[in-house]
């Protein structure tokens, strides 16, 4: 049962992080490729930091018996200090799913045969979120760790596909950062802390005593590293030209044609689902406490 409670809340956490962690090509060039040589030790150190603070995370919350990540600020920092911290969050919050449901309309407009694919690609987001937070969000389990799955095998097989991009470029691309080592521990932390702090929620709804803080930190740390590698090694794969791209990975995915296509985008829709699920779950707890005060 331990293990069970471990790996529900590790898996919840991840798919959490999911939209703003690993599923978008464009966010690993900036916090990771960019950096040439410098990405694999920056993937290492923002995935053990993510680990590390969903961790103390779970330790505290465990400590004082929080329901929430807002629960967990008034309870540990105070209510003056909490309110201030839980406001922050929940604007962080409604940030990310502002995003994330904006990135399923999209994906929407771009895939639905229909009118107003963008309207319906939000809406069929929100939907699924909502099923998603359904009996406290014991789906999103499930979910983070099909994503990770699924994250894993794609960036994988686009690494593993010996063939060039079929997308042509002129030009080159300078990568002014590369080998940069304060740039890569400032991305690093930039990138644990947004994550974290996005998954901290889903974290704290399931700390109780059959979840173990370290064993908690060291699952997130492993399933956040897991796809960041496969991701990098897949963008690595395209050259220094393709990080250019704005849709880093729809090149690299167009080698399989139709089915890379949908692949994608199928991908990047449920990481935004998810994500999407998780901040409306922290939102919602967070305006319980807000009522209750």
């Amino acid at each position: 049962m331990e293990r069970n409670g471990d790996w529900r809340a590790a898996m919840a956490a991840l798919g959490a992080a999911a939209a703003t962690g690993f599923a978008s090509g464009r966010a690993l060039v900036i916090f990771f490729m960019q950096l040439g040589w410098a990405a694999w030790p920056g993937v290492a150190l923002a995935s053990a930091l993510f680990g590390l603070l969903l961790g103390l995370c779970a330790k505290w919350a465990i400590r004082v018996d929080a329901g929430g990540f807002g629960a967990l600020c008034r309870k540990a920092l105070g209510r003056g200090k909490g309110r201030i911290v839980g406001l922050f969050h929940a604007l962080l919050l409604a940030v990310a799913a502002a995003v994330a449901v904006l990135n399923a309309g999209e994906l929407g407009a771009l895939t639905l045969p229909l009118r107003h694919g963008f309207l319906w690609g939000m809406a069929i987001a929100l939907m699924l979120a909502a099923l998603l937070n359904l009996r406290g969000g014991r789906g999103m389990g499930a979910a983070g760790m099909a994503l990770v799955a699924v994250a894993v095998l794609f960036y994988l097989g686009l690494a593993l596909d010996p063939r060039p991009s079929r997308l042509y470029l002129r030009g080159e691309a300078v990568l002014t950062l590369a080998g940069n080592v304060p740039a890569m521990l400032l991305l690093a932390l930039c990138h644990a802390a947004l994550n974290a702090c996005v998954a901290a929620d889903a974290v704290c709804r399931r700390a109780d005593s059959a979840v173990k803080p370290r064993r908690l930190g060291l699952l997130c740390a492993a399933g956040m590293a897991l796809p960041l590698l496969c991701g990098c090694a897949a963008l690595a794969r395209g050259g220094a030209l393709l990080l250019a791209h704005a849709l880093p990975m729809v090149p690299l995915a167009a080698r399989w044609g139709l089915f890379g296509f949908w692949l994608c985008a199928g991908f990047g829709y449920l990481c935004n689902v998810a994500t999407l699920a998780a901040a409306l779950g922290g939102l919602a707890g967070w305006l319980a406490i807000r009522r209750r005060c």
